[in-house]
């Protein structure tokens, strides 16, 4: 079989798996406004969706739009060289999105893909170019780095333009709706929906209209020219039909929400699609080319990709098939779009963020210039402004919500506008950037980053920002390298990365539902109707996991301990920690579900939390406990003695016996053996209480170190501990149940 149609094929894979990655990272740019303001049913949502995604690819046209722009000259390479190109941007592009993907993070396919191109076209022409006799002097003939800093400058500096876009007109449409939408839309919502409606209207004529192979480029200059008209009679039909919906007790901006994920939709199908299979299809035609010549693909060179050649749309189609596919069904995709809603929730929740010294700084220094600032001004400006922004004293629970439909419209509106400017201007940007900070900049507006949550949330956001930067410094480095190996390995070095990527997505892929499963699992946990209906069970399930796991810390640590077998210690360390955070995760959403029940089921709230304070001492004696022997391990202090290891697996196999009494008592309906565990409790703590004063009196007489003292005398304590709280949750069950 030909070698070149084997890497044509490979090629083909990654660019559908490129296309399924990049999917499930760019939804979140057209999802989240409808989503977050649950604008409509889901189902409804990703129809919408979908119903874009198909009209942006048949909109769709061109074919290696990044390479046009200048990236590299594709005349300068080989056929044999170009492909070594193309297949190290693609196992870039999909490695590096599904990375991000699986932590929830946004990020730019654009911008993966321009420094990975660029990046495999800087190593491999400069080996080309050293093996043609020329030198490091003549790489700007091969790279266009003039034009690759101004794409990159553009997109960067959108993301400083959407943030201060997105607060702006945000601050103004609060001022102008207030958080009462009941009272404040009749007055205004029929001409703030058909303003914005009226600029997602010209953003579908500006991004639609753009590249299409049926609108000719007369008719392109005629929209442009007449822009002005067709804006004030698309302002005016909205707005007369936003206002009679309001009267007929509607919500328009429902509507104007729908819309507008429609035309991000179909932006990004019609635009960045080209990102995705553009290289795949570049092999595809250069091989075609190739064939048709009957040319040696070493010599072969392909200047003929550098003209505008238009995808065939049954290819286009296809593709659009597998993102609306992605779209519905990727669980990954749904991870991204949370990750930006949470961090733009308007009441407070789960944070999926931890405060960071940059983000504690940031936010004191913003409180501390809000305080000098708070004398300026009249009161009564102040007081009228504070009015603006007062919130409903009573939330619909039963409507969860991330923000109200006036942001998610503000989002798609100034997304909608700056794209569309761009576009104008032919300027490149990310949709992803601008989306992500216009919501960023309207939560800001709209206060949704209080004080208990503040930090957290720019916490995330200086996080999704650093990965950006990260993805540009990522893409150019590994695919440089990727490349130069490829040039130096050649089709055995294809074939073997092809692997080793279907591997690692199967495995990841496969991480990743496991992890999402038990997230969901926590998700269901102790939600507000839970907790009033369910609240015991739940909490007995919770108590019999912390006990087992604690259990398998504690007889794992010490056999850890004396293997000196790292693995295992930092195995559990992890688990460790995971339990830890989980704990916190759920005492919180307890927490805020408690603050919502009945004042009358007060009983059941306070045991709740009793027993997630007991299991959450319980997670801290276990994490000290083997964080303690991982360090002492890590750090190659001596062992304990052998006398000391012996009384100590005794020990073991006694706490591992209470800890099986324990789990025994909770399971049975009663709870009626808790008298035996007391039993067992109190002479366990005696032990350790003797072995604790030997430790005591051993390191006095100076018979071992401080360090191994300091861990002998930690062991005893947090095991001990440990002991002591396990009844503790026993006997709490048994009152909380008593409640039934």
């Amino acid at each position: 079989m030909d070698i070149n149609l084997i890497l044509v094929a490979i090629l083909a894979i990654l660019a559908v798996l490129d296309l399924t990655v990049g999917v499930s990272n760019d939804a979140v740019n057209f999802l989240n406004s409808a989503q977050g303001s649950k604008a409509a049913s889901m189902k409804t949502i990703l129809w919408v969706a979908s119903a874009g995604i198909i009209v942006g690819t048949t909109m769709s046209s061109g074919m290696m739009e990044v390479a046009r722009k200048g990236v590299f000259d594709p005349g300068f390479f080989t056929f044999t060289a170009i492909m070594w190109i193309f297949l190290a941007v693609m196992f870039t592009d999909v490695l590096l999105l599904d990375i991000f993907n699986s932590y929830g993070l946004p990020t730019s396919t654009t911008v993966s893909l321009v420094f990975g191109l660029l990046g495999a076209g800087t190593t491999v022409g400069l080996a080309v170019a050293y093996s043609r006799g020329m030198t490091f002097e003549n790489l700007p003939e091969i790279i266009d780095f003039s034009s690759t800093s101004n794409i990159v400058f553009s997109i960067f500096s959108s993301v400083f333009i959407a943030f201060g876009g997105g607060l702006l007109v945000q601050y103004i449409s609060r001022l102008a709706f207030t958080f009462h939408l009941e009272k404040t839309l009749a007055k205004v919502g029929g001409v703030f929906s058909g303003l914005v409606g009226t600029f997602i209207v010209y953003f579908l004529l500006v991004k639609g209209a753009e590249g299409t192979s049926f609108v000719s480029e007369e008719q392109i200059h005629w929209i442009e020219n007449h822009s002005m008209q067709i804006n004030t009679v698309v302002f005016l039909l909205l707005s007369v039909i936003s206002q009679l919906l309001i009267a007929m007790k509607v919500n328009p901006l429902r509507f104007i929400v729908l819309l507008g994920t429609f035309s991000l939709a179909m932006a990004f199908a019609g635009n960045d699609l080209v990102n995705f299979i553009g290289v795949g299809i570049g092999g595809y035609l250069a091989y075609t080319n190739l064939v048709a010549s009957g040319a040696n693909p070493d010599t072969y060179l392909m200047g003929e990709l550098a003209e505008k050649v238009q995808s065939p749309t049954v290819i286009l189609l296809a593709a659009g098939v597998v993102m609306i596919i992605t779209l519905w069904y990727s669980a990954k995709a749904r991870k991204v779009s949370e990750t930006e809603i949470n961090l733009s929730r308007q009441e407070e929740g789960i944070e999926n963020f931890t405060s960071n010294v940059l983000s504690r700084g940031l936010v004191g220094a913003t409180l501390a210039v809000s305080k000098s600032f708070s004398g300026f001004g009249s009161d009564r400006v102040r007081s009228l402004i504070e009015g603006r922004f007062e919130k409903p004293e009573q939330v619909d629970l039963n409507e969860d919500k991330a923000f109200d439909l006036v942001r998610a419209s503000v989002n798609l509106l100034v997304s909608s506008v700056l794209i569309a400017y761009a576009t104008s201007l032919k300027l490149p940007l990310s949709t992803t950037y601008v989306t992500f900070m216009v919501a960023m900049g309207s939560s800001l507006s709209d206060r949704a980053w209080g004080r208990d949550s503040a930090v957290y949330r720019i916490s995330g956001v200086l996080t999704v920002i650093g990965g950006w930067i990260v993805t540009a410094g990522i893409a150019f480095l590994a695919a440089s390298l990727i490349g130069l190996f490829l040039y130096f390995t050649g089709s055995t070095g294809a074939i073997a990365l092809a692997l080793m990527t279907g591997v690692i997505m199967v495995k990841s892929h496969t991480s990743f539902l496991r992890t999402r499963k038990e997230e969901a699992e926590l998700e269901n946990l102790f939600t507000m109707d839970s907790v009033q209906s369910n609240a015991y069970t739940e909490s007995l399930k919770l108590v019999s996991s912390s006990l087992v796991e604690s259990r398998k810390v504690l007889a794992l640590g010490m056999r850890a301990l004396v293997g000196q077998n790292k693995d295992i210690l930092g195995r559990l360390t992890k688990d460790a920690e995971k339990h830890t955070l989980d704990h916190s995760k759920l005492e919180l959403r307890m927490t805020k579900a408690i603050r919502k029940m009945n004042p009358d089921r007060a009983d059941i709230g306070y045991y709740s939390l009793v027993l997630f304070d007991l299991m959450g001492d319980l997670h801290q004696s276990t994490e000290s406990f083997i964080s303690a022997i991982r360090y002492h391990v890590n750090n190659h202090h001596p062992l304990p003695s052998r006398v000391f290891i012996d009384r100590m697996l005794f020990l073991n196999k006694r706490v591992d016996g209470y800890f099986h009494l324990v789990l025994e008592c909770i399971e049975s309906e009663a709870l009626m053996v808790a008298p035996e565990v007391l039993k067992e409790k109190r002479a366990l703590v005696a032990n350790l209480n003797d072995l604790l004063r030997e430790q005591i009196a051993s390191l006095q007489r100076e018979e071992m170190g401080s360090r191994l003292g300091h861990l002998q005398i930690k062991i005893l304590f947090e095991i001990r501990d440990a002991v002591a709280v396990s009844y503790r949750l026993v006997d709490n069950l048994k009152k909380f149940r008593e409640l039934k």
